[in-house]
């Protein structure tokens, strides 16, 4: 029985986004506003916080729906946050005292803006989006954050789980990067709490991703579709691996699964192929 898919699920960095320029890819949008005008809804489950989500509007893109810091916080674009979760007082009291002490990278992920809790002058932090707000001054210690990232060598990583393993789950980001999260909380979550506030069953719902963080998200989906970026262990999981976003995998992974029309994808190449 054919499958009318009624949702599309993505990453965005090293999904749709360009490896060499951190850009969204045009082929990309282009797929994505199609199938909006379609009735397919566009969802965003992303590692990266609220306020780092700008350059989704720059680019022509407006999500119905956000699952943002890994499942930790789900809003839309008109502001209304429909659900939270974040790390309780303790453990990111504790987090902040150990990286602080090991000269390990650590920011922190909030509603409003990013802390920075700790800068390796050797190695600073940088944030693709110069509008993104954040803050070099702790914000009021009562709060805690919706997650965290790190900044590590594989043996820091190592020890700090040692610390924290009962208490946080430790992720893989980007290269030296590890998202810090409540345990059980990630991209799948975030998907089934997105899915079930729009009614849609995840079997009607495609995901697209590149990273071990979004392996979850990937198998939870009627069809999960990995980039052609991802490591193995991501195409081994995936349902269909598709071409870097870049030369129009997105677009092409659309087409193919009926998602958009053939004029969104006319100048891609056939870059999808199921395994």
């Amino acid at each position: 029985m054919e499958i009318s898919y009624k949702a599309v699920a993505f990453d965005i960095d090293g999904t749709l986004t360009d490896a060499a320029s951190g850009q969204i890819v045009a082929s990309a949008v282009a797929a994505i506003n199609q199938a909006q005008m379609q009735g397919v809804k566009f969802i965003i489950d992303s590692g990266r916080p609220r306020c780092a989500m700008q350059q989704l509007a720059a680019a022509g893109l407006k999500p119905d729906i956000v699952a943002a810091c890994n499942g930790h916080v789900i809003y839309n674009l008109d502001g209304y946050v429909a659900e939270q979760r974040k790390i309780p007082l303790d453990p990111y009291r504790d987090i902040s005292d150990y990286c602080t002490a090991h000269e390990i990278g650590l920011f922190w992920k909030f509603l409003e803006g990013i802390f920075v809790q700790v800068d390796n002058p050797a190695d600073p932090w940088h944030f693709a989006d110069e509008t993104e707000v954040y803050y070099r001054c702790q914000p009021d210690p009562t709060r805690s954050p919706n997650g965290g990232c790190l900044r590590a060598t594989p043996e820091q990583v190592e020890a700090f789980m040692r610390h924290f393993r009962t208490k946080v789950d430790v992720i893989p980001s980007m290269d030296g990067e590890y998202d810090i999260g409540m345990r059980g909380v990630n991209k799948k979550t975030g998907l089934q709490a997105v899915l079930g506030i729009l009614g849609i069953e995840p079997e009607a719902c495609i995901a697209f991703g590149d990273a071990e963080s979004d392996l979850e998200m990937l198998e939870y989906a009627g069809v999960g579709i990995a980039m052609g970026n991802a490591p193995a262990a991501v195409k081994q999981a995936a349902d269909t691996v598709t071409d870097v976003a870049a030369k129009d995998g997105v677009a092409m992974a659309m087409k193919k699964y009926g998602l958009i029309g053939i004029a969104a994808a006319a100048a891609a190449p056939e870059a999808a192929e199921n395994h």
